[in-house]
């Protein structure tokens, strides 16, 4: 990943004369090894400024169907889950706006 990445800087500093290369990660709390990522970005050139995710919970659907014997409603109720955000588009809007 990293020599992928440090590829990509590369080419955005040669081919497109980048002056600044900004990274917007989504980090958990305590991922010690993403950490480090970030900072051998850093060391390479790179803006980088994590946010950390934060997760709520999906609302639940309810399906209902018939039972096709008896007629009898059936009704269950199925979990979505969770969904991961991190904010980082409104933090770079924000950027944008202040230039």
């Amino acid at each position: 990943m990293l020599l992928i990445t440090k590829n990509y800087l590369s080419y955005l500093k040669d081919k497109w004369k980048c002056e600044k290369i900004f990274f917007y990660p989504g980090i958990q709390h305590g991922n010690d090894a993403r950490g480090e990522l970030f900072t051998k970005l850093t060391e390479l050139g790179a803006v980088v400024r994590p946010k950390y995710f934060f997760t709520y919970k999906n609302e639940d659907k309810i399906a209902t169907t018939n039972c096709p014997k008896c007629n009898t409603e059936i009704t269950q109720r199925i979990e979505m889950g969770y969904s991961w955000k991190c904010n980082c588009d409104v933090e770079l809007g924000v950027i944008q706006m202040a230039q």
